[in-house]
Formats: C-alpha cells, structure tokens, sequence
C-alpha cells in the first residue's frame, strides 16, 4: 500500500522549509507517484492565486495602522477562490483570518450584550487611483476558434489535415505522464521530457517516436541540443548528456537535488540550476564541473547568457549577474517581494524580471533599475518584441509594455498564460483552462485558439509549427498562422 504524503509534509514543501535530507526523501516520492505530485501541483497553483489576490485585496483598499477590522473587512473582496484558501492548507494566513475573524466577532458580541454600541461615524474613504492605465482597452472575439478533436477522429502521429488556416492539430504524441516543459527542436527531431521519467527524441513530421531515454524522476528541466548531443535535466539530480540521434547516455553529472529548470549553453559550457540551491557551470564534452555559485534558494529557471554574463534568478529573491568563465558575482539585485519561477528575458543592455507586484528592467552592467511597472499581481518576463516592447505574463493578464519606460501599450485578459513571442506574434499557453492562443504583437488581438481542455506547457515555434506539451499527457504539433512562417 503506498503512503502519500499529509499535509504537513505538503505545506512544509511549498514553503521550503524542510532540510535538504527531508526535500530528498519528497523528492523521490514525488517521483514516483503520480497522485501526490497533481495535489501539490493543485496546492502550489491555490497558494500563488490566492497571494495575488490578497496583495491585489490590500492594494486597492490600503489600510492604514488606525483601520480596524470592521473597517476593513467590508472593503475586501471575497473571491470563491479566497474561501476555498482560508480553508486549506496555508497555515500562517489561515492563523492570521481567523485571530481578526475572532477578534472582530469578539468586539461586536460585546457592543451587543452591554448595549453600548455606539453608532459608527462614517468614515470618508480616500480614492485610490488604480495602478495600472492601459493606453487601449482591449476586448477581441477570436478570429477562429478550434476545439481539439474527438480521440476516435484522429490517429496519433498521423497527419489528419493539411489546411492554410493556423491553430489546426498536425499531430499528437502520447506519453505515461504531463508533459510542462519548453521542448527543444534539432533537425528533424523534436526533444521533450515527461512526468512518467523519460526524455523523448520524436519526428517533427510524423509524430513517431525516434528513441527514449529513462531517467529515475519526472523530467521537468528544458532540454537544449548542441553539437549532435542534448543535455536535459531530471528531478533525480542528474544532468544527462544524450547522443542526440540515438539517445545513447554519453555522460551524467550529479547535483546536490533535482534539476527542474532550463539548460542553457554558451562556448561549450553548459549553465543550469538546481533545487540545492546552487548554479552550476559544467564543461559539454566532458561533464566536469567548471564552478558553482551558491545562492540562498532554489535556482531553477532558465539562466540567460549575453556577452560573458550568466544572469539567473533564485528562490531567495534575487537577481544575480556572475562572469561565464569564473562564477565570479558582478552584480545582485534583491526584488522588493518574490522573484517569478519564469526565465528573465536579456537584451544587450537590460534585464527583464517579474516578481509579485512588480516588473523590473535594470541595467544589465550594473543592475540598477530603469523603471519598474506596478501591478497586484506575479509578475514574469515573456519576451522583446521587435517595435520597441516587452511582453510580461501575469495569473490573469498579459500586458505590452514599452520596453524604454514601461508604459502600458495594451493588455488583454488571460488565465495563468505561459509565453513565445515569433516573428511578431505571441503565443499563449493557458495553465488552467488549457488553450493555445495566437495574439497580434503589436494590438493584442485574438487570431486562433486551440482547445486542450488541460493545462498547456511552455510553446515553441518553428517552421510555421507551434510544438507544446500538456498536463494530459500528450504532446501537441499545431499549425501556426501563415503569417509567421
């Protein structure tokens, strides 16, 4: 009989606050098995919604120390979501409710039972200018609207249509596990790992699977393929070195905990991150560590590389800026709350980073800010545009902003959007109702969507191909707009 994990243990994992032994042991349960990984997955995906909420509660009603809770809590809206939340697993905020719940209901019980209550005078409230005034308003009615189609219409890796129009499946590929990770595209081949721990070399034409390689965990890490091998992470520890044509091992290099996020390469030098805190600098070709640096919290994004700077963010609230050649730190600069878990995006002289509330552009040489643009959400990069903008993807919004002073262009809603920006288009994959959406760069117009119905990956495109993964298992080949081929 398996046991899975209570709780306790959940809620000490989210918060990190397990020791290394302890997050190991989670580690490799949550490795092999399936049912605990979708609840914390649910209970971390909870968490981040209902903080956003609440920082978007108390940004907007702004309380001062002389406000007490009956002035407060009418101005709060209690979203279906915040009920659920004060309900479940997040002990601390859940503590803190129900001490001012207690104590407001406390206070009134007595005003009644003495009859003393005394008429409240009104208090006149200061307005509050929202934060964010976009330059456009933006509602769009898709252009074309695509629903997946049913499992018997189509065989898997069979090409069912060939039309002119985007946002119509080309193929889909079938794994034992979700599949939340950027693939990487080589030649003909397509490289994706997947929760069911095998990394997957597959025929961007067909959809047939050319080779698998297994691993011991779930493979979350974004692969990337240089020089006929291709390196990808797993949530084992290891960072693995594939023959890219046939998937035979060629090296294998242990971390200190898993490898959930990106690998990037530069000059031979392979830079990736891990759950023990530390990026890592390891030689291609041979697998032997070059340098570490340490930080203070997990680092698992996509580190980016331009001109002798590996710039990566960690779980410790910071940005930091080391030399390529020796770890040595150049800069760091500490956001003013949580860094996202999604990639910084690098241009030759800023550095794009979202955090809650906030999204920053600092100088890329010393790390001092440019502007920051306010909102009461997680706040992440999702890339430069080509006119002058940088895209930055919330929990409910997508936002352009100019890229010289962070002034809203446009924003449009979505949920939970995940981004790639091609030729001028963007591409937003929606973590909780699971769509495929093509979006004007420029106006933030709808131009297709694809249905999933599953929380969708991170999209790559290539050739007029939007290549992504999905939490049911499947992996998707979907036809661009023409206008990006």
């Amino acid at each position: 009989m398996t046991t899975h994990l209570n709780d306790d243990q959940q809620i000490a994992y989210i918060h990190q606050t397990l020791t290394d032994a302890e997050r190991e042991v989670i580690n490799q349960h949550l490795a092999g098995c399936p049912a605990c990984r979708a609840r914390l997955d649910e209970e971390t995906a909870l968490q981040r919604r209902m903080r956003y909420e609440l920082a978007a509660a108390m940004r907007t009603i702004s309380p001062s120390s002389q406000m007490n809770f009956t002035a407060i809590a009418p101005r709060v809206k209690r979203s279906r979501r915040l009920s659920m939340f004060v309900g479940r697993s997040n002990l601390i905020l859940s503590s803190v409710v129900a001490i001012i719940l207690v104590f407001g209901i406390g206070v009134g019980l007595y005003a009644l039972v003495s009859d003393r209550a005394q008429p409240v005078p009104e208090v006149e409230e200061a307005v509050v200018q929202p934060t964010i005034i976009p330059t456009k308003s933006l509602e769009f009615t898709p252009t074309t609207t695509v629903s997946q189609p049913e499992a018997d219409s189509i065989e898997q890796n069979a090409t069912p249509v060939i039309d002119t129009s985007g946002g119509k499946l080309i193929w889909k590929f079938e794994t034992g596990g979700k599949i939340d990770n950027r693939p990487a595209v080589a030649g003909e081949f397509i490289y994706f790992g997947s929760a069911d721990r095998h990394f997957y070399a597959v025929d961007r034409q067909t959809g047939q699977e050319v080779w698998r390689f297994e691993t011991d965990a779930a493979i979350e890490s974004w692969p990337t393929v240089a020089d006929g091998s291709v390196y990808v992470g797993s949530n084992d520890g290891h960072l693995y070195a594939l023959d890219s044509q046939t998937g035979q091992e060629q090296w294998r290099f242990k971390a200190g905990l898993g490898i959930e996020g990106g690998v990037a390469i530069a000059d031979g030098i392979l830079y990736f991150g891990s759950a023990d805190r530390h990026l890592y600098a390891v030689d291609a070709r041979s697998g032997q560590e070059r340098w570490r640096v340490l930080t203070e919290g997990a680092v698992s994004p996509l580190p980016a590389i331009v001109d002798g700077t590996v710039y990566f963010t960690s779980d410790d609230g910071r940005v930091y800026a080391v030399n390529t050649s020796t770890g040595q730190e150049r800069w760091r600069f500490e956001a003013e709350t949580n860094i996202s878990h999604y990639p910084l995006n690098v241009t030759e002289d800023t550095v794009y980073v979202g955090s809650l509330g906030y999204f920053y552009a600092l100088n890329a040489q010393t790390g001092q800010i440019k502007w920051r643009f306010d909102a009461p959400e997680d706040l992440s990069a999702a890339g430069v545009g080509s006119e002058g903008m940088v895209y930055a993807q919330s929990s409910f919004h997508l936002f352009a902003l100019d890229s010289q002073t962070g002034d809203v262009a446009w924003q449009v809603e979505l949920s939970d959007p995940v981004t790639t920006v091609s030729n001028g288009l963007i591409y937003a994959a929606t973590l909780s109702n699971g769509s495929l959406i093509e979006l004007d760069g420029q106006t933030g117009q709808e131009i297709w969507r694809f249905e999933i119905g599953r929380s969708v990956g991170w999209p790559v495109i290539v050739d007029g191909v939007v290549y992504v993964g999905s939490s049911d298992s499947y992996f998707y080949a979907i036809k661009a707009d023409p206008v990006s081929n």
